[in-house]
């Protein structure tokens, strides 16, 4: 550790160093990736006009883009490309960071303190406020895995705690600061003056520690439930291998009934050869004898069916999380068709793990641009392998894309509309649905082929569960709820002068007309600030002034209308109902008797499992 004189601002020079030096190539990693824009012109987006011509010299003079991007820039680029969209698609760092604002405000901090860190003085840095800051970095290059930097600015932290050196270095300052002490004596009342400025700023500062203190706290809490999560898993996992054994004991007794039916028919072919004598004088004998051999084949080929099927059916159940393992009719009831409830559940993974069965699978989303999404998330090696089907798909492409699925040439197809060339499932397996679908007529017509096969299928329900749902709709508030929203702020903050975030908060909630969550609170401030009414900096907000336009001006607003849109004119049982009424509905809709479903001894048994529920 260093002796110098001003240990915590060369600790903190040098996080800032490694800091600026893995944000530059990140940052131009991702602007590369928006089609038909160059880095250069999406970052001079951004900056001001000072900034901007800063900007251009330095790139005209180095010839470096990354010399080019100051430490000051960071914040400003990932703000105002947080989302960018391009032919139907969306980039920025958004997706990156899974949508977590406080990002943009950490890094708005890490520019605040470097700048403090520049401004030079004949004290070091506060230790906690460098040691709060170098938090910031660390955490800041794990979110963007750079997990080699984020260790060094985490070493540079835990050498800056070595609790020996501070108290030996506090008592060289107490040394200096007694000999500076008859100087300081002569210009008491300029240091007084300082005082009470350092003051104003610690207690900003105190605040963005208190706030920052919170967000660790919340992170501790986070790790904890996740900790219970893990042990409820390992607990559903004993459960599991319980039911493992239960299935391989099953498959044990039916691996002996075949034995057993080979034996009956091998007995039955040599009863068919004595009554093939006697049909010479008995032609009836001979008829009943043929249709007794019938029925002990197909009741052998059935129980060969049933112990292939097995195993399969176990796969297919224990794909997903251990906490949404849902499934109708129930393990133990035989039935042709299944409704697999996954709602909630992590699509990526889930997908993953279907495709990875090599089943065919028809894939259900929104829209055009979801498919290029799920090819995305599913990655190039089986997006190679799955078909892409949507309303411009002519008939003949169609039928070609069923055949392939068929021949195993293709392990899966996607589509944002219904396949009506696919009159049964034969050739289809699972039918997965990643999305709501508005019209509930079009939701049972894409679940029909199912209940039309010969071959056992399931429907997977992987959209998002009640719960996300209502979420969503409270992270996007309604136009009138906005508009009232900024009628409130209106009437507390005047035009140029700044408030704190949590302070505004609590001035609406004693408003008992303005009823909305937190969520919908944040998400209103970012559509104000992309519409120009407001100005986020760290933890307060400036109003700018009253502009007339309209909300569809904001993407952040377009994206939530677009939600709110899909789930209000989505039928509310698709994600309210549970599976068990979603299946009585689908037969009385399609006009299927589950007898036909629901094969041999188990019907009796699932008919009083279900009306007993």
């Amino acid at each position: 550790m260093s002796t110098s004189k001003y240990r915590n601002r060369d600790a903190m020079r040098q996080a800032n160093d490694i800091y600026l030096d893995t944000m530059r190539p990140f940052i131009i990693h991702h602007l590369k990736k928006v089609p038909g824009e160059t880095v250069e012109t999406l970052i001079a987006k951004t900056l001001t006009d000072e900034q901007k011509d800063k900007f251009w010299a330095i790139l005209d003079k180095e010839d470096n883009i990354e010399a080019a991007i100051d430490f000051n820039y960071f914040p400003l680029i990932v703000r105002d490309n947080w989302i960018i969209e391009q032919n139907n698609r969306q980039y920025g760092f958004g997706h990156w960071f899974d949508w977590d604002m406080t990002v943009q405000n950490m890094l708005w901090l890490i520019k605040d303190a470097r700048n403090a860190c520049e401004h030079r003085g004949t004290k070091d840095l506060d230790f906690e406020f460098v040691r709060i800051n170098l938090f910031l970095i660390a955490d800041v290059l794990g979110k963007i895995n750079r997990p080699n930097q984020q260790h060094e600015v985490e070493t540079i932290r835990n050498k800056l705690d070595d609790i020996k050196e501070r108290l030996a270095e506090a008592k060289e300052r107490l040394e200096e600061m007694e000999a500076e002490n008859a100087e300081y004596k002569q210009s008491l009342s300029e240091t007084q003056k300082r005082l009470t400025d350092a003051e104003s700023q610690n207690s900003k500062y105190e605040k963005d520690t208190a706030e920052l203190s919170k967000q660790v706290d919340e992170k501790e809490n986070r790790i904890k439930k996740l900790l219970k999560q893990q042990k409820e898993a390992k607990a559903q996992n004993e459960k599991s291998k319980k039911d493992v054994a239960e299935v391989k004991k099953r498959l044990e007794k039916s691996e002996a009934a075949q034995t057993d039916y080979k034996q009956r028919l091998e007995t039955i072919a040599k009863e068919l050869k004595a009554t093939e004598k006697a049909a010479r004088t008995s032609e009836e004998n001979l008829k009943t004898t043929s249709n007794q051999l019938k029925e002990a084949v197909d009741e052998w080929m059935a129980s060969l069916e049933g112990l292939t099927a097995t195993p399969k059916l176990f796969t297919i159940a224990t794909i997903g999380s251990q906490e949404i393992q849902k499934m109708f009719p129930a393990f133990e009831i035989d039935s042709a068709v299944r409704i697999l409830d996954r709602r909630g559940t992590d699509k990526g993974n889930y997908l993953s793990r279907l495709l990875d069965q090599k089943q065919p699978t028809i894939i259900y989303v929104q829209s055009e641009n979801k498919i290029h999404q799920l090819l995305d998330l599913v990655g190039p090696k089986k997006a190679a392998v799955i078909g892409k089907h949507n309303e411009q798909t002519s008939e003949t492409e169609a039928t070609e894309i069923l055949k392939k699925l068929e021949n195993r040439e293709l392990i899966a197809a996607v589509s944002n509309t219904t396949f009506s060339e696919l009159q049964t499932s034969d050739c289809v397996e699972h039918f997965v649905f990643c999305h709501l679908v508005p019209n509930v007529d079009e939701f049972f017509k894409r679940c029909q082929p199912a209940f039309a096969s010969e071959k056992d299928s399931y429907l997977h329900l992987i959209y998002g569960s009640k719960q996300k749902i209502k979420e969503l709709m409270e992270r996007y508030p309604k136009d009138e709820l906005l508009r009232k929203l900024y009628q409130k702020i209106r009437t507390l903050i005047p035009i140029g002068k700044l408030i704190n975030f949590e302070d505004l908060h609590s001035e609406l909630c004693k408003e008992n007309e303005l009823d909305m969550a937190k969520l919908g609170f944040e998400t209103g401030l970012v559509i104000f600030e992309e519409l120009g009414l407001l100005k986020k900096s760290g933890g307060t907000i400036k109003r700018l002034g009253d502009v007339r336009t309209e909300l569809n001006k904001s993407k952040t607003y377009c994206i939530g209308a677009e939600l709110r849109k899909e789930i209000e004119n989505s039928p509310s049982f698709q994600y309210e109902h549970s599976i068990e009424q979603i299946w009585e509905k689908m037969l009385e809709v399609l006009n299927v008797d589950s007898k036909q479903i629901l094969r041999g001894s188990s019907i009796h048994q699932a008919n009083f499992r279900y009306s007993s529920n």
